[in-house]
């Protein structure tokens, strides 16, 4: 799920705004446009509690569609498109709903080089001020890594150094047979990041960057099983509460500012003259 929405119907105003008369159905869509802007409002602050050091495009994923004569209907939502990033609704959405959530696009080049579906947990990774995983750091690595172009190799890494992690089976890398693909002896380059396996089964265990000579860090942890998220930050209901307490009062501020506008734009007369 990509996109979160809630919506702000006019309907249940109609009957209690009839009152006004031509004034209605723009009392109506004032009314719905405020709460829906109260309704963003109080969603963001939410994030606060519910996250540790959101980021301000995290903060800034929601927006509001005021009500209008053609659609009389006023939205909150996130935003679909990110650029080169990703849609806030995507991964916003397992802490929303719960449950596990979707590969990230770094997870699925990485488990076509481990040879499964793997899931990358952060260990030792670089992370930037909001706690997250460095986005110089992935792409370092997965470009390092050979992920880009589906090429399974590992540069900068000494021979002797190499063949250590070899007798260990902690290489992972189809490499390049011969010269020019002709046959030959298997030949690899080398990286300062390497997918490291279990002794037994060979199966894909974590990401190690070589940091020094004789330095190995792990960066991220692989697993198969896709984590799970329980609910942090329940939208809707954030919704739902603040339409129930602001709603009323709202709508009063909103019958208020049209009749002064009304007022302003048919001034009652003044009669004028003088007393006999």
């Amino acid at each position: 799920m990509s996109r979160m929405m809630v919506t702000v119907d006019g309907k249940p105003l109609k009957t209690y705004l009839q009152g006004l008369g031509r004034q209605a159905p723009y009392v109506t869509r004032l009314a719905q446009t405020r709460i829906a802007q109260a309704v963003k409002t109080e969603a963001v602050a939410k994030m606060d509690t519910a996250f540790d050091r959101p980021t301000p495009y995290t903060k800034n994923a929601f927006w509001v569609r005021a009500a209008t004569k053609s659609n009389p209907v006023a939205e909150v939502y996130t935003r679909e498109f990110a650029g080169k990033g990703v849609a806030a609704g995507k991964y916003l959405a397992p802490n929303v709903y719960g449950g596990t959530r979707r590969q990230k696009r770094s997870e699925v080049l990485v488990s076509g080089l481990a040879g499964q579906q793997v899931y990358m947990v952060p260990d030792l990774a670089p992370k930037d001020a909001y706690g997250n995983v460095n986005r110089g750091q992935i792409v370092k690595m997965l470009s390092a890594l050979r992920a880009f172009q589906g090429d399974r190799a590992y540069m900068n890494m000494s021979a002797k150094t190499l063949r250590r992690l070899g007798k260990r089976k902690l290489l992972v890398g189809r490499g390049v047979a011969g010269k020019n693909g002709s046959g030959g002896p298997r030949h690899v380059t080398t990286s300062n990041f390497f997918i490291g396996r279990t002794k037994r089964g060979g199966k894909p265990w974590a990401i190690y960057e070589m940091v020094a000579s004789g330095l190995i860090v792990k960066r991220f942890q692989l697993t198969t099983k896709a984590p799970q998220y329980r609910v942090r930050y329940p939208f809707h209901m954030i919704a739902e509460a603040t339409i129930a307490r602001v709603g009323a009062t709202v709508t009063a501020a909103a019958i208020r500012d049209a009749l002064l506008s009304e007022r302003r734009a048919y001034p009652v007369p003044v009669a004028t003259g003088r007393a006999a």
